[in-house]
């Protein structure tokens, strides 16, 4: 059989390039940032057109916080309402201890920790 192997060149090139690095140019820089840090600057949008949007676009963000709220107010209340039994009855045990510890002091217990 012959020999079909192909003899190897003696320069192999590679997949890396030095490549000068040029500073871009004005034209290729990038947009210049808001003083705010708006991002990109972008022509002044009149304010009649602000108004406009605010007018509309403030209702449905209004409307789409109060959902959010009522969520998450619905999602805390079983906790809010445990905790508070909690501490009621926490409260209300230290009440009658201290009562049977002193019945004759024929005072109102002050309650402390409330208002």
């Amino acid at each position: 059989m012959p020999n079909t192997a192909k003899a190897l060149p003696r320069f192999i090139p590679t997949l890396t390039e030095v490549v000068q690095f040029q500073a871009p140019s004005a034209s290729h820089a990038p947009a210049p940032h808001r003083p705010g840090g708006g991002g990109p600057a972008s022509p002044e949008v009149p304010d009649e057109v602000r108004q406009r949007l605010d007018a509309a676009l403030r209702p449905q963000l209004r409307s789409l916080v109060d959902e959010i709220v009522a969520a998450q107010l619905a999602e805390m209340r079983p906790r809010l309402v445990t905790e508070i039994d909690r501490l009621l009855q926490q409260k209300l045990s230290e009440l009658v201890a201290a009562g049977l510890a002193n019945p004759g002091a024929g005072e109102k217990p002050a309650i402390s920790g409330f208002g």
